[in-house]
């Protein structure tokens, strides 16, 4: 199966789906959680422009975790931009972990 891109509406529920999922079982930062959770709250969340959710072909949660706990934590339904089945050797996770890893 290739490569998705879809609107979805993003659950409390879906959410904490996701984070079960996810690929990276680091720290989540409390401050940006609270953050993001504060501006849904708040309707100020611009789904317009906020980055996508990325799954890979495994069904694994890759770029997305902050924001997944802020619709948990919030309890507010959010549609938001999914890319799924992105393959697990994509440069965009090898970037991502390169940028990461380098920083601590």
């Amino acid at each position: 199966m290739g490569t998705t891109m879809t609107y979805e509406l993003i659950t409390p529920e879906i959410a904490a789906s996701l984070l079960e999922s996810s690929y990276y079982k680091r720290h989540l930062s409390k401050f940006f959680t609270q953050l993001l959770a504060d501006e849904m709250l708040a309707g100020e969340w611009d789904e317009a422009t906020a980055p996508p959710i990325v799954i890979d072909e495994d069904g694994m949660l890759r770029d997305g975790r902050h924001r997944m706990a802020a619709i948990v934590r919030s309890k507010v339904a959010i549609h938001m931009l999914v890319i799924r089945n992105v393959p697990r050797d994509d440069m965009y996770f090898k970037m991502y972990e390169d940028e990461y890893f380098k920083m601590y």
